[in-house]
């Protein structure tokens, strides 16, 4: 299955893994999230969204759940056993939410400051932390994992990716919105399955028309680290020990 799973994400950008968060530890996921508070900043609740960013720091009792052997396994696997969380962020697309995500790719990382870094261009810190679009290379060894804690299919917002995409590099806008959808591909995940992508790759999401959430835990991993003595602002270990250290201390 991994081997498929490797071959997949080198050839079209994204893999499909059902099944491996079973049905209590899911709910346990729910469950720890639930108790997260909405007052932080890092929190926006509407009609038709709900999001926790720097999700491992807000709630960290949801690190020991997530680094568990079956995921560590499947990520040694999969994106290499160097690889640690450099991002994780919460979303949950409620019953009937209008929110919709045009074709794109995802092109910026989280860093503790700005530094001059040759080809790393667009540096903003408007809502606090600092972004960056790095330069292709460091683009192209982050993996994004994304854990589905609901049935996700077409009807409640489900990803749409175009296979392959993700080999074409950093892309225009124009280019992106000339390309041809018609071989789009709707990431229909279970409830429990992980869906491993490339940020290269375009994707997007279109509006829920169902009664069903769309709760996702999205994680970025790489096993870079940054030039110019730069920091990940949100990177946590995927060894249990680290995790609770990096917590404590942080």
């Amino acid at each position: 299955m991994f081997r498929r799973a490797r071959a997949e994400l080198a050839e079209n950008g994204f893999t499909i893994l059902p099944g491996v968060f079973d049905n209590a530890t899911v709910q346990c996921l729910i469950n720890t999230i639930d108790q997260a508070s909405i007052d932080s900043s890092n929190a926006r609740a509407t009609a038709h969204l709900f999001a926790i960013r720097n999700l491992l720091q807000e709630v960290p009792s949801l690190a020991r759940l997530l680094w568990t052997s079956p995921i560590n396994h499947l990520l040694d696997a999969v994106t290499g056993e160097g690889t640690n969380c450099i991002r994780a962020v919460y979303f949950d697309k409620p019953a009937g939410s209008n929110w919709v995500v045009p074709w794109h790719q995802d092109l910026h990382i989280s860093v503790d400051r700005q530094e001059s870094v040759s080809q790393w261009i667009n540096w903003n810190h408007r809502h606090g932390p600092w972004s960056v679009q790095p330069s292709a290379d460091y683009l192209e060894s982050i993996y994004t994992i994304r854990i589905h804690l609901d049935d996700c299919d077409a009807s409640n917002g489900a990803l749409k990716v175009i296979p392959a995409s993700h080999k074409l590099g950093i892309l225009p806008e124009a280019t992106i919105r000339a390309l041809d959808k018609s071989q789009a591909t709707i990431c229909t995940v279970p409830k429990g399955g992980v869906l491993i992508m490339q940020p290269l790759l375009v994707h997007a999401s279109g509006k829920s028309v169902s009664q069903a959430h769309r709760r996702v835990i999205h994680l970025e991993l790489t096993d870079r680290s940054l030039p110019n003595g730069l920091q990940w602002r949100e990177f946590l270990s995927r060894s249990a020990n680290s995790v609770q250290s990096q917590l404590t201390t942080s």
